[in-house]
């Protein structure tokens, strides 16, 4: 990483920043539920703090013109609470349950209006063709080490309206660079509420944190979605 790249993050500091409070009023609200609101006030302050620190330790990928990106700092945010919480003697399990948690608070189900236009919308082959290009152009970013290197799938049953295959992911490269591989399927659970609250079905068999060769997303629509936690009922969950 050249040292134009390798400050492409400090130098977005105040983006950043606002990226953090605006992600830490949602993981607030999960942190009440175990935490006294003096502890919670001091587990965000600290995260900060890591999160700064993290800044320049963040892959550079494109910047944010390329959408993974955004992936990439909203993980790191994550991470930041991790490192904190882990202080604060949490377990492994008990970190995931607090991540999962924090993504069903932000994806907030939709309304029936707007999950209908998406299901109208995902129907037409046009949509689908556009999807599958905007994939295609994101290949510009594949030179990047922690770049997404992502298909689209065309699903000719009755059963998928579509799928997406990703074969490297940005938020495992980094995880593992951080030394918090462990973390990494707790984040692949957040798909599932966010794909939920647009009235979509996700089945996943595999994922890259897990061994898998590639992140096999299928993509299906329902009104009626099961959560994803806890973890082991999940195709996709290391037995």
């Amino acid at each position: 990483m050249n040292t134009a790249n390798q400050d492409y993050y400090l130098n977005n500091r105040d983006k950043m920043i606002k990226d953090f409070n605006k992600f830490s009023k949602y993981m607030i609200v999960v942190l009440k539920e175990q935490f006294s609101s003096t502890e919670v006030s001091e587990i965000v302050d600290s995260s900060r703090a890591e999160y700064n620190k993290l800044l320049p330790e963040i892959p550079y990928i494109g910047g944010f013109k390329n959408s993974g990106t955004k992936n990439l700092t909203g993980s790191a945010i994550l991470l930041a609470y991790i490192k904190v919480l882990e202080k604060h003697n949490l377990t492994e399990r008990e970190i995931g349950a607090v991540i999962y948690q924090f993504f069903e608070v932000l994806f907030k189900p939709k309304n029936k209006f707007i999950k209908a236009i998406i299901k109208q919308l995902l129907k037409r082959k046009f949509v689908k063709k556009m999807l599958a290009k905007s994939f295609q152009k994101k290949a510009v970013y594949n030179h990047y080490d922690a770049a997404w290197h992502t298909e689209f799938v065309e699903c000719n049953n009755n059963q998928y309206e579509f799928g997406i295959d990703i074969k490297q992911c940005g938020i495992c490269k980094f995880f593992k660079a951080q030394n918090m591989e462990k973390y990494i399927k707790y984040m692949c659970l957040g798909d599932f509420p966010m794909l939920h609250a647009f009235g979509l079905n996700l089945y996943r068999e595999k994922t890259v944190a897990t061994s898998g060769e590639v992140c096999n997303y299928r993509i299906s629509f329902s009104n009626e979605n099961e959560r994803a936690w806890p973890p082991e009922k999940m195709p996709e969950w290391p037995k």
